[in-house]
């Protein structure tokens, strides 16, 4: 883990540095990322939040590599307002009752 930290608090010096924690389910992204969180304060985004909604589960849809997420709505309401350097907003997707919040 320390290893993690010499190599972040590198490219801070350099600068903002953009993230990403890639991991199967239960692997300790969220805690990880809590972590460097709490030390960094830095914003999280979780993947989760970008499922897809009902309408986009189509067989294609989930037989692509990531298929799951709606990486369309990430581009625009994540990565593109942060690579412009704007303030984020995103909607977040609620698992349980299937919609945007």
């Amino acid at each position: 883990m320390q290893h993690l930290f010499s190599e972040l608090d590198k490219l801070l010096a350099q600068g903002p540095v953009k993230l990403a924690i890639e991991g199967g389910s239960a692997s300790g992204k969220t805690t990880l990322s809590d972590l460097l969180a709490s030390i960094y304060d830095c914003t999280v985004f979780h993947m989760d939040d970008f499922f897809l909604r009902p309408e986009q589960r189509t067989p294609e849809r989930y037989a692509e590599p990531g298929g799951n997420v709606d990486r369309e709505r990430f581009l625009a309401e994540v990565l593109l307002p942060l690579s412009n350097g704007e303030v984020v907003n995103y909607r977040k997707f609620h698992c349980t009752s299937m919609i945007l919040e």
